[in-house]
Formats: C-alpha cells, structure tokens, sequence
C-alpha cells in the first residue's frame, strides 16, 4: 500500500492540473482533488516516518541480540577459564595434602604435641608420637603406649596431622547485590584472607626465630658449662630437646600456612559479567 502512494499522488496531480486548464466551472473538483493530495501526501509522510521507526527497532533488536550472543560467549569463556583454575586448584591442592601427610609422617616420631581429650573424655597428656599412618597415629603418653585413628582425635589434632584438610568454600552468592557489588565482595573477602593467612604466617615465623635463639642460647650455655667442668648441663640439654620439638611443630605449622596461603591466591574469586 505504501508503495502505491506515489503512483495516486502523481495521477491526482496530474488530474488536477487538467481540470485547472478546463473553463467549465470546475474550481469546486479542483479544491477537492487538492486536498486529497494534500491529505495523502500527510498519509506519505507519516507512512514513511512509520516506516523509519520500524526499521530503527529492527536495527535496535538485532544491536540487542548481537550484545546478548558476545556476552553468552563472553559467560561460557569465564565459566570455563573458572573451570580450569579449579581443576588446577584441585591438583595444587591434592598435591598439597600428600606432601603435606607424607611431611608429617616423616617427622611424627618423636615430635611433642599438645596435650588434648578426646570427643569421649578421655585426656592424654605428655603426648609424643611414634608413628603417623594414613589410617591412625602411635604415641606414647603419661600412663602408656597407645595407637588412635583419625576418628578418635579431636579436630584440632586431626587438623594437625593432616587427618583433617579443608578447602577454602566459596563464597554464597548474594541474590539481592548487583554483580558488581558481588565481585567488589568478593575480591575484598579474597583480600582479607590474604592478609590473615599472611599474618599468621609472620607470627609463626617470629615464635620460630625466637624458639632458635632460645636453642642457639641454650646449646651456648651448655658448651660453657661442659668446658668449665661445671655441673647442671642435663636440665638444660632436656629444655634444648623440648624446644627442637616445638621447633619441628612451628616447622609443621609454617609449611601449612604458606600452602594455605597458596591456596588462597591460585583461587581467584568467580567474578560474574558486569553491564
């Protein structure tokens, strides 16, 4: 129909302009064809002005649909560049626990820990170990031998031994935030664990420092004493054993901080698409 507007336009005027060149008192036909021409020529333009907006729409949906598909590649490319520093984290933290086990199974015999009670009750004190498996741990206490599983120990033993190794979880997601206030969160969350497990480690690494000049004192006083004949050495040499084996326990400790530490940077926050 659009298109037939023209053709009408140029015939009307055609019309018109005969019946002007005509002397027979058609003026009246003439004013009429006239503003059928007129009205038309409106009818053209707002036919025409119609037509512009539709196109523009066609033009913004293709625009939308354009900038939805490059944000779906954009999602899937996240999810799985989030997918791979996963399985990666998975491995470097697989590795983690093993060499993490198999360090403290190296060092158990003979190490000090603290005195602990089990979830039943039951208190052991002057705990050393003898043997530290996959399955269960051998020590010697005030009032014997004895040999637990890992079900047996209290968490904070579990923890220490190895029995008892967690993942950082990831943090819930916030329905009621905007995606960017989401990602602002969780880069900040991923910030302030940062700066824990960094603080822990430096305060390990001071009590270490300070446990090694206890010994280096120790052992100086021992040599002196030895070589001036003068008795009272085996206390000494007794509080020099007591503290390698808390040594060989911030040792422990310092080795899971920093791959704790780790753990934490490799496993960047799962930030979501932001318009």
């Amino acid at each position: 129909m659009l298109q037939c507007l023209p053709l009408r336009l140029a015939m009307l005027s055609a019309l018109a302009l005969l019946l002007s060149q005509c002397d027979d008192g058609s003026a009246a036909r003439i004013k009429a064809l006239r503003d059928e021409i007129d009205q038309m020529s409106q009818q053209s333009y707002d036919a025409s002005q119609q037509m512009k907006r539709l196109q523009s729409q066609i033009e913004g949906a293709k625009a939308e649909k354009q900038k939805l598909e490059e944000e779906k590649l954009q999602v899937e490319k996240e999810r799985e560049e989030t997918k791979k520093k996963l399985d990666q984290l998975q491995r470097d933290f697989d590795t983690y626990k093993s060499s993490y086990k198999l360090s403290m199974q190296k060092r158990a015999p003979g190490m000090k820990i603290d005195d602990f009670t089990t979830p039943e009750g039951k208190a052991y004190r002057n705990v050393v170990l003898r043997e530290l498996t996959d399955t269960y741990v051998n020590f010697t206490h005030e009032a014997g031998i004895i040999k637990l599983t890992a079900a047996q120990l209290p968490e904070p033993v579990q923890a220490l031994l190895g029995f008892l190794i967690k993942r950082t979880e990831e943090p819930r997601e916030v329905s009621t935030m905007s995606n960017r206030q989401i990602n602002m969160q969780r880069k900040a969350e991923q910030e302030s664990r940062l700066d824990e497990a960094d603080e822990a480690i430096k305060a390990i690494r001071h009590e270490r420092e300070q446990t090694m000049r206890q010994i280096a004192s120790l052992n100086s006083r021992v040599r002196d004493m030895e070589y001036n004949g003068q008795t009272g050495v085996t206390p000494l040499k007794k509080s020099v054993t007591q503290l390698e084996l808390i040594l060989k326990k911030l040792d422990s400790q310092l080795l899971q901080a920093e791959v704790d530490r780790h753990a934490i940077r490799s496993n960047s926050p799962r930030l979501l698409p932001e318009r």
